[in-house]
């Protein structure tokens, strides 16, 4: 257990350490500089840099670019990507990584850059083909999957990227974590082991690291939902994602990880358990009353374990199951990989409203989906415990500081308003907090639903 303890405590610094970088421009100190050697090195004097330039792009405006550079360069000195052509700069190229923010894509000429060049230059040029992205939220699974996994697997299909459920570049991705859950599943897109942005750190920094053959940015047809950076969160309002292109998703990932088409007879229900905040305090009677009110096996997943092993196990069992409930959270996400007629229960802590949290709900709602989705909110604030005003901001791993009048403010308040991601400190605050849910209300609403009268068969 202390083991498991300390990875957790390592796992969080680390993740912490990596957003706090991405968000605030704050480079990282070198600390292992030098003693991984590059895997090639070329001497200025007796190798000439391939030419770099911009083979092809997509898309009409900078944010629904994706591009594909021959010979594009990162500059461990600057943190930047440049063409270049001998040893001279020609143009430096701003590129923005992120699904989840407006600019996705954008490139732009910067002068007077101050890098100095030295009589010897180390290039480590990288062969082959490759896809360079930068993730949002490293260790949200749900964050994952929406804003890149598909859009990754879409970015490959649309370009002939994909041969027979293979790959054919390898991932570059910026503010990964080898130590998150999801890790392993964007090896699933990749034709080899993902570089990361991490793996770039260790070169030394009057070097080059050059790709021979590399695209820039993701696809957006396959989000279905904002987060709030512009407006409070809700659905994309031109969105044009279906089932199909969710089944065609999950269907890749199941044949990837070997998961069968077919489930065993015995139906059963998944209860997502969390193990750190936005506990179901009493989630063992829950699944015992569902068990006896609806003669449904029910089983606990959580996914706070880093292995891939356990991921694929987790997908595994969700795709069969009959009926998935929790707490609120990114598990749901996995909703997707039910079969059509299968019912998601999803449970709200006290003072967050469900019609302002939709995510699942969106997902679940999309066309031809047919996946009965319900919900359950807390209401009565005695059945909550709440967790104080000191923790750690997911984003800016800054130690949070309420003054006390709007600590009571927040305690007395019955619901969080509609907000702006990602910094409002009664929505994290309410996020934390752990819940004895109402049993028999929860029953109650599961048995006006298709669990009660409707059995279905699984299909691939």
């Amino acid at each position: 257990m202390a083991s498991v303890e300390v990875r957790e405590v390592i796992k969080v610094v680390l993740l912490s350490v990596l957003m706090y970088n991405a968000l605030f421009t704050i480079q990282w100190q070198k600390t292992f500089m030098g003693i991984f050697p590059s895997q090639i090195y070329r001497d200025k004097l007796n190798y000439s840099i391939p030419e770099g330039y911009i083979a092809w792009c997509s898309g009409q405006e900078p944010n629904d670019n994706i591009c594909n550079f021959k010979n594009l360069c990162f500059s461990h000195h600057s943190k930047r990507f440049f063409v270049i052509n001998n040893t001279n700069v020609q143009e430096t190229i701003v590129i923005s990584l992120s699904t989840a923010q407006p600019d996705l894509f954008t490139y732009t000429t910067v002068h007077d850059l101050n890098f100095k060049f030295r009589d010897k230059i180390l290039i480590n040029y990288k062969e082959g083909k490759y896809l360079l992205f930068r993730r949002f939220i490293p260790g949200n699974i749900a964050h994952a999957i929406h804003d890149e996994l598909m859009p990754l697997f879409y970015t490959l299909l649309r370009h002939g990227d994909i041969t027979d459920d293979v790959p054919q570049r390898t991932l570059v991705s910026f503010r990964s974590l080898w130590l998150e859950e999801a890790y392993g599943l964007y090896n699933l897109f990749s034709k080899d082991t993902q570089l990361l942005e991490t793996d770039l750190q260790l070169e030394p920094d009057d070097s080059f690291t050059c790709f021979q053959d590399i695209t820039v940015g993701l696809t957006k047809e396959s989000l279905w939902y904002q987060i709030g950076f512009n407006e409070p969160e809700g659905p994309l309002v031109d969105s044009k994602v279906t089932a199909t292109h969710i089944r065609n998703f999950t269907a890749y990932i199941r044949r990837r990880l070997n998961i069968p088409s077919t489930c065993p007879s015995e139906e059963y229900g998944v209860v997502f358990s969390r193990l750190r905040t936005r506990r179901l305090l009493n989630e063992k009677e829950l699944a015992s009353k569902i068990e006896k009110e609806f003669q449904l096996k029910m089983v606990f997943l959580h996914l706070e374990v880093n292995k891939m092993s356990h991921i694929s196990d987790v997908i595994k069992v969700v795709s069969c199951a009959r009926l998935i409930t929790g707490m609120h959270g990114a598990a749901f996400i996995l909703s997707m990989f039910l079969q059509p007629g299968s019912v998601v229960m999803e449970l709200y802590p006290y003072a967050l409203n469900p019609e302002y949290l939709t995510y699942y709900k969106t997902l679940l709602h999309l066309p031809d989906m047919n996946i009965e989705y319900l919900t359950w909110r807390n209401l009565n604030q005695s059945n909550t415990v709440t967790r104080g005003f000191n923790w750690l901001h997911p984003l800016s791993n800054r130690i949070v500081n309420v003054p006390r009048d709007e600590q009571l403010r927040i305690i007395n308040s019955a619901e969080v308003p509609p907000h702006l991601c990602c910094y409002n400190t009664e929505f994290q605050f309410r996020m934390r907090q752990d819940t004895y849910v109402n049993i028999t209300n929860i029953i109650n609403i599961l048995a006006r639903s298709s669990l009660r009268y409707k059995k279905y068969s699984h299909t691939d």
